[in-house]
């Protein structure tokens, strides 16, 4: 058995290496990739593709900009609107709530449950307000 396991295992169950993975990589100014961040995500051809599979196939989507405290975008959107991409930004959502609301507990930055139903909610009434559009579209 190596040295290190038993410390290993102690850090996993803590979840200290993922705290410890992502103060690494910010530091470095780089994602989980290895990609350097910038507000540009190297996902964005992903989402170009998504946005072309939904057109081939006559299919509604949005792609939808969520929250976070540590990230904020600001070309992002102006660059989803060049391209003609339906999204919905709620990044301006952590303005709301205060950290310690927004945050799952004190050692996690994820969005808590009451962020998490403020997305649900929000979400919601786009989705019903879209289908209630389309139904309208569809009788006239």
């Amino acid at each position: 058995m190596a040295k290190d396991s038993l410390l290993k295992r102690i850090l996993r169950e803590v979840r200290l290496v993922y705290l410890l993975r992502d103060a690494w990589h910010s530091l470095m100014g780089r994602n989980m990739n290895g990609v350097l961040l910038t507000d540009m995500s190297g996902s964005y051809p992903d989402i170009l593709k998504f946005k072309e599979m939904a057109d081939q196939h006559h299919l509604s989507y949005a792609v939808v900009l969520l929250p976070s405290l540590n990230e904020t975008f600001k070309t992002l959107p102006l660059k989803l609107d060049e391209d003609r991409i339906i999204f919905m930004d709620l990044s301006s959502l952590k303005n709301e709530f205060t950290p310690l609301q927004f945050m799952a507990s004190k050692f996690d930055g994820h969005p808590s449950a009451m962020v998490h139903r403020r997305i649900g909610g929000l979400l919601s009434e786009y989705i019903m307000g879209t289908v209630f559009q389309l139904a309208s579209e569809r009788a006239d």
